[in-house]
């Protein structure tokens, strides 16, 4: 009777244990361009130089976040929340003709576009009037917003160069170039 009840016991926790392992977690995070993609930086006249220049709302992304446990047959929506990164792909923009500058010089400022998720709310500001300087660190714009699909979170961004703080001027002439990056992950559960 004892080693039947040893068994009994060994029996329950094995199935206990196989739930446990056979639970998934199921994670999707894409962002999709709807416009503005290239931002063309054409610094071609003095005034440009001296003042900067910025490029309003220019580019729109649509953000779907989704994380899942699934459990058997049976999938429940999980209680994560999502944040939004961005980094430069290099350490300085560098010029056609052997020319650099620095990261800084451009940075961005983000805006909800009217999704069904408000984001205004979890939209880091930056310390310049709201802007957020780009660095090869990645940086969070948004975190601990909703979950959603491409329709429940949209975003704006405005981009500027040599306005705020750091200017171009005393900077050397050249055609710059850089990739920045944007990630969508988990923030928080």
């Amino acid at each position: 009777m004892f080693n039947l009840r040893k068994i009994a016991v060994f029996g329950l926790l094995l199935i206990l244990f196989q739930q446990v392992l056979s639970q998934e977690v199921v994670t999707s995070s894409r962002i999709r361009v709807e416009s503005g993609g290239s931002v063309p930086f054409n610094i071609n006249s003095y005034k440009k130089y001296e003042e900067g220049m910025s490029f309003e709302y220019w580019t729109r992304l649509s953000l779907s976040f989704s994380d899942s446990i699934v459990t058997g047959t049976e999938t429940n929506v999980s209680t994560a929340t999502w944040k939004l990164e961005f980094k430069a792909n290099t350490i300085s923009m560098s010029g056609d003709y052997g020319g650099e500058l620095d990261l800084d010089l451009i940075s961005i400022k983000l805006f909800d576009a009217g999704g069904n998720n408000e984001l205004g709310e979890f939209i880091e500001e930056g310390g310049d009037e709201g802007y957020v300087s780009l660095s090869d660190a990645f940086q969070t714009l948004i975190k601990n917003a909703p979950q959603g699909n491409f329709n429940d979170n949209k975003i704006l961004i405005t981009y500027r160069i040599g306005q705020g703080e750091k200017k171009l001027l005393n900077n050397p002439p050249d055609y710059f170039t850089v990739d920045i990056i944007f990630e969508l992950s988990k923030w928080a559960d």
